[in-house]
């Protein structure tokens, strides 16, 4: 039996980026899609960015106290939605 996904599930919030120098290369033509933030928005103490499984159409509602959402992007190709929020 197969149940439809509803509400939303937190996979976590992750903070602390190293410089670019440090990371991997993405290949954008191997994912479904891609979020580009500002530069100075993600650093090693700056910076959040939050996954969540949402209910299909359903909205990301974690909130932090002292950020912002800087960028939001659902990816609505599989059940459930995955929204990633990054976050200042």
């Amino acid at each position: 039996m197969t149940r439809l996904f509803r509400g939303m599930e937190d996979l976590g919030t992750y903070a602390g980026y190293g410089p670019k120098g440090v990371g991997a290369i993405c290949d954008p033509t191997v994912f479904s899609g891609i979020v580009e933030v500002p530069p100075s928005v993600l650093g090693p103490q700056d910076g959040m960015v939050s996954v969540n499984l949402v209910e299909p159409g359903g909205e990301s509602l974690l909130a932090f106290p002292d950020t912002e959402s800087v960028q939001q992007k659902a990816f609505r190709d599989s059940l459930p939605d995955v929204v990633i929020t990054v976050h200042r």
